[in-house]
């Protein structure tokens, strides 16, 4: 798997230093609420994203597909009552 980074700063921008309390590189993050739909354990079909601190502002993030994430099965029968 490779990683694309997703942002890139406009030319010329100052990336800030890395807080002296930050988390420590390769720590997970912890989720800021349970029942996050992003990061939270307790939300029942939350994305559950587990994320890691990386060198300077950098954060690498983990989704796994579940079956709540699939979208829904559409019955051909459903076309003849919205008549497709």
């Amino acid at each position: 798997m490779s990683r694309v980074a997703s942002t890139t700063a406009p030319e010329g921008a100052l990336i800030p230093p890395r807080h002296p309390k930050a988390p420590g590189i390769g720590t997970k993050i912890p989720s800021h609420f349970g029942h996050c739909f992003g990061c939270g354990d307790l939300h029942p079909t939350g994305l559950h994203l587990v994320a890691h601190a990386g060198e300077g502002a950098n954060l690498t993030a983990e989704f796994t597909v579940t079956h709540d994430h699939q979208g829904t099965r559409v019955s051909p029968w459903w076309f003849v009552v919205i008549g497709i």
